[in-house]
This record gives C-alpha cells, sequence and structure tokens, in this order.
C-alpha cells in the first residue's frame, strides 16, 4: 500500500520546461511571501536539460578523450 501525500495548490503550472519554471519562478515573486497563495510546478520530469548545449558537452567531452 503506498501513501500519498498532498499539497494544496493555489496556482498550479503544468509542464516543467523552461517556460514553466520561469512562470512559477514569477507567480511566485509576484505573489510574494504574505500572500499565502502556494505555487506549483508539476512536470513529469524531475530534471531540466538544456538542449542547445548538448552537442557542445558532446564535443568538449570527445575532444578531452582524444587527447590521451
Amino acid at each position: 500500500m503506498s501513501e500519498h501525500n498532498t499539497i494544496q495548490l493555489d496556482v498550479a503550472i503544468l509542464g516543467g520546461g523552461f517556460a514553466g519554471v520561469y512562470c512559477a519562478r514569477t507567480a511566485s515573486k509576484k505573489l510574494g511571501t504574505r500572500s499565502g497563495r502556494n505555487v506549483g510546478l508539476i512536470s513529469q520530469e524531475n530534471y531540466m536539460v538544456f538542449q542547445p548545449i548538448l552537442p557542445e558537452c558532446f564535443r568538449t567531452r570527445r575532444a578531452s578523450s582524444s587527447r590521451s
């Protein structure tokens, strides 16, 4: 039997891409901590990957391994 923790959200943002993260961050700042509002980001992934930088990372790793 699994336990489910529930969180009461006043604002729920679906999707954790850069737009979702930016939206959640902005909403939190605009609402402020004193408002008592809970902002939540709901995403299937628990990580973020900046896709355009992946080829650059690969080239760097490949170049450093060829020097050995």
